[in-house]
């Protein structure tokens, strides 16, 4: 079962406007996935076998953008999240899954509650929307204060992930 849609068109982030179009197309993208993979948790037909946060070779996600789910299996609660580097993101989840000095500061709170009750396993990590770096295009190199990667995840937290966040 694949979820992961791998983004073929071009994202210009050089100014609001553009960002926002953006945005709303990703979201357009991004939102029937999310939907179809909670409906699928609710009537217990996901198939959690491909999504564990193994890390696998060829996976396409190395320094790739894009958004993901992190799924709570017993719980059936979804956490929406978005990144620079999906397979960056998906190592330091797991990280935080199995390391305890790392759980309080790197995991969303509903995340740390969910642990505390479960364990790692219970977790798993499913791509949503790959975003080759080629497809983006507008970013600032003269601002020092964002790196590249601060900037796209930024532009996804804003403009894609807020909207998309299921309301579990």
């Amino acid at each position: 079962m694949v979820f992961s849609h791998v983004f073929s068109g071009l994202i210009d982030l050089s100014n609001d406007k553009t960002k926002q179009t953006a945005g709303n197309l990703l979201v357009n993208l991004v939102k029937p996935l999310v939907n179809n993979i909670v409906n699928l948790l609710l009537d217990s037909d996901f198939s959690f076998q491909d999504f564990t946060f193994d890390k696998k070779a060829g996976s396409g996600l190395t320094g790739k953008s894009g958004v993901y789910l992190i799924i709570n299996k017993p719980k059936k609660r979804v956490y929406l999240g978005g990144c620079a580097d999906l397979s960056q993101r998906k190592g330091e989840h797991k990280l935080s899954l199995t390391n305890p000095t790392r759980t309080q500061k790197k995991l969303a709170l509903a995340m740390r509650e969910d642990l505390r009750n479960g364990s790692a396993e219970d977790f798993f990590f499913v791509p949503l929307l790959i975003i080759p770096p080629t497809a983006i295009k507008g970013l600032s190199n003269t601002e020092q204060s964002f790196t590249v990667n601060q900037q796209i995840t930024s532009f996804i937290d804003a403009f894609v992930e807020k909207p998309c966040t299921p309301g579990l």
